[in-house]
């Protein structure tokens, strides 16, 4: 919702001042694919949750757009970035980084791709990647002790599109 703290601050101010709420819209939040795979996963269909993955990357040959553009909040980091790292609070419990990583392109001045290892302390884990620089891929997927439950196109389907919520188990 803000590219540094103190733009952040301001909308915080603003809108306490004016008695409103104040949240950033990830609307994929409120998609009921979301629903179904965390259900899915509490049913205990694929066992123990053990790790999450999500990937988030969209192939941007214009660098004339906002996304190229660092003083505008450019990069991937907030633009593709926050939707793999958003997915993973769903299943982990006060997640922190254990490790990451960020590609910068110096000529664009944004950074263009990134990886990030979360861990809450329970086993369980979150691989995330995002990016401008990869094939267009949209999934996340939560592996257990007994199988692995998986959507594609995780963050933005298209409305036409039926979503597909895929378990695999052993045999």
């Amino acid at each position: 919702a803000a590219i540094d703290p103190a733009a952040a601050a301001r909308m915080t101010a603003l809108a306490a001042a004016r008695g409103l709420l104040l949240v950033e819209n990830f609307t994929f939040l409120q998609h009921s694919q979301h629903a179904a795979l965390r259900d899915v996963v509490a049913s205990g269909a694929i066992g123990t949750p053990r790790l999450f993955t999500a990937d988030f990357g969209i192939p941007l040959r214009d660098r004339t757009t906002i996304r190229h553009r660092p003083e505008l909040g450019g990069g991937a980091r907030l633009d593709t970035g926050c939707y793999p790292i958003r997915a993973a609070q769903l299943y982990l419990s006060d997640p922190v980084v254990a490790g990451a990583t960020l590609t910068f392109d110096e000529d664009a001045g944004v950074d263009v791709a990134g990886t990030a290892l979360l861990a809450d302390g329970t086993g369980l884990a979150a691989q995330c990647s995002f990016g401008f620089v990869h094939s267009y891929r949209n999934v996340c997927a939560v592996w257990g002790s007994e199988g692995r439950a998986s959507l594609g196109w995780a963050f933005t389907p298209p409305p036409t599109t039926r979503p597909v919520l895929r378990i695999e188990r052993q045999d």
